[in-house]
């Protein structure tokens, strides 16, 4: 099968043009075999939901019958809601540490590194390269905070005669008006 050529339906359509090559029908010949991290995902995947129910079955089996299987040396019924309950109070933990250490590490709002710090990227303003598309994103920069108050807050920078944050006391009028 590999390599071998196979034969086109006769009710498939043809290319109308002759000049190009008809499309190639051989059968790709490189072998795809199973990934290491596929059988480790796997094996993993199999070993978690026997790991379940055996700990389901010894946290709801009545002592007796675990002994009756052979099972004779087990921890204390104690562990199958303590462990649950420790780990979910560590994820709880671990969610408030995680965002307790991000407020600590957040400079305060009247600091001067909340508008500019060692990561801040200016605009490169260079000139347009005719063969630059028109339609292409441009590079990803932080925004001058001279254009976002100007945007913002400058009431003559909007055709309305008002910022964008800034508070209207007349009512808005239409288009007609």
């Amino acid at each position: 099968w590999v390599g071998e050529e196979m034969e086109v339906p006769s009710g498939l359509a043809r290319p109308s043009h002759r000049s190009r090559s008809p499309p190639s029908f051989k059968r790709d010949d490189t072998v795809h075999g199973i990934k290491e991290v596929e059988v480790y995902g796997f094996v993993g995947w199999v070993s978690s939901w026997i790991g379940f129910v055996v700990f389901l079955l010894w946290a709801f089996l009545p002592d007796s019958v675990l002994l009756s299987l052979g099972v004779s040396y087990y921890p204390s019924k104690y562990w199958a809601l303590a462990l649950p309950a420790y780990l979910v109070v560590m994820g709880l933990f671990v969610l408030t540490a995680y965002t307790a250490l991000n407020l600590i590490h957040t400079p305060p709002l009247d600091s001067f590194n909340t508008i500019r710090d060692s990561h801040t990227r200016p605009p490169e303003f260079r000139e347009v390269n005719s063969f630059q598309d028109e339609r292409a994103i441009p590079a990803v920069h932080d925004i001058p905070m001279q254009i976002t108050n100007r945007l913002l807050f400058d009431h003559r920078a909007h055709p309305t005669g008002s910022g964008v944050f800034a508070v209207r006391s007349r009512p808005f009028r239409s288009v007609e008006n």
